[in-house]
């Protein structure tokens, strides 16, 4: 019986996160259906697993507040809880519940019952390589090997099955979260062969991630590579930083002769102006420590050119005038307090993974990012997800067992 419950959770799981990660990647069903769908599959998880402890709901550890970094969460979802029922916002309370059922499913199976991702995690960089593949592919078959910069950025593929991000922007910002993952196969990696495939993928995406043309996403991908150079000095993995690095001094010296003049033209493309707007449009005690409230609109400010900026480019700006100041420091001690235990036990599972998500994720949210709170999106991926990863190691270090592919 037992073996065919583990069996059983194992499948929900491995579903989950295949539809999680398939449907960023591929357009085979729409938006709408693929939140429905993920939607679906975490009441089903949820129902068994509470099915399986029916008799000793009070044993669960996810409901036991034995780490600082659960208690400011269970406090943060509490407030935009409360914050969406203030305003009325049943829309938003529903999406705050979902991203909370979320964390619990992903944080119940791999913790309580003791369920690795290595294997997950293993397979995104055949997923990253063959999406690099495409990527370059339709980018030669429209430009050729000419790299004419902004004019030239891609956001979609010439394949239909590959979703079409409309955005360079959101398409860089979605590619770069599977570096992490290639970069954590490179260096845990013990086989040669396998070694230089993930090294391949390494490219392909990030060369892809180049052909966007944003800079965020370049941001990101930075600071991924960064933590893990960081973590491979410390684990003595000399060779292997060479391999990797040296790429790197050749493209960097490419771009700084061609295209840095080009970057320090477009400046920051009106941010600062849209940051300023948002600030100034908060007004009252109220405002400043509670925000507009979660539903409220983020479309109105007018740029040059008749163009409107839809969202506050900004995570902080952004959760600062939806959630107020109180919202914000919730939001801020939820993520660094996610880093530091992450930092804490860098040398267990996949944790220097989730560190290089959410370290990206903290420089590169003060440029971009939106909708922190919302249906699966992008921040499902970059946020919740790690997040509900950190609150794992919560529990005794002891138990914990360094995994290698």
């Amino acid at each position: 019986m037992v073996f065919k419950e583990q069996a059983f959770t194992k499948s929900i799981y491995a579903i989950f996160f295949a539809v999680f990660f398939g449907g960023y990647y591929f357009s085979v069903i729409s938006g709408s259906e693929h939140s429905s769908l993920l939607r679906i599959i975490i009441a089903v998880g949820i129902l068994f697993f509470l099915l399986l402890h029916v008799k000793d709901v009070g044993s669960i550890t996810f409901f036991k507040i034995d780490s600082f970094l659960k208690a400011i969460f269970f406090i943060y979802i509490a407030y935009l809880l409360t914050l969406s029922f203030f305003y009325e916002d049943w829309k938003s309370i529903r999406r705050v519940l979902y991203i909370l059922l979320m964390v619990f499913f992903i944080f119940s199976y791999s913790k309580d019952l003791n369920l690795k991702i290595d294997k997950i995690v293993a397979f995104v960089p055949f997923l990253a390589a063959f999406i690099g593949v495409a990527y370059l592919y339709s980018y030669y078959t429209v430009n050729g090997f000419q790299i004419i910069y902004k004019n030239s950025a891609i956001s979609s593929t010439q394949f239909g099955f590959l979703d079409d991000y409309g955005n360079p922007i959101i398409a860089g910002l979605h590619l770069c979260f599977l570096v992490p993952f290639c970069l954590w196969s490179y260096f845990n990696i013990k086989n040669k062969a396998m070694s230089c495939f993930y090294y391949i993928s390494i490219m392909l995406i990030l060369f892809a991630i180049f052909l966007t043309f944003a800079r965020t996403a370049w941001l990101a991908s930075i600071i991924s590579v960064s933590v893990f150079l960081i973590y491979a000095v410390f684990d003595k993995k000399i060779k292997k930083i060479i391999f990797l690095v040296s790429p790197f001094v050749v493209a960097a010296g490419y771009y700084l002769f061609y295209f840095i003049g080009y970057d320090l033209q477009r400046g920051v493309t009106y941010r600062d102006q849209i940051w300023i707007e948002f600030i100034e449009s908060i007004s009252g005690l109220q405002q400043w420590m509670f925000g507009l409230g979660l539903n409220q609109a983020l479309d109105f400010v007018k740029l040059p050119g008749g163009s409107v900026a839809i969202h506050p480019h900004s995570i902080y700006i952004e959760t600062l005038y939806l959630t107020g100041l109180v919202g914000l420091f919730l939001m801020c001690a939820v993520l660094f307090v996610s880093i530091y235990k992450l930092f804490k036990n860098i040398w267990l599972d996949q944790n220097v993974l989730w560190l290089s998500v959410l370290t990206s994720l903290a420089f590169s949210m003060f440029f971009d990012f939106y909708n922190l709170v919302t249906s699966p999106n992008i921040m499902w991926l970059w946020f919740w997800l790690p997040i509900s990863m950190s609150l794992g190691c919560s529990r005794d270090p002891d138990s914990f067992k360094q995994s290698k592919i």
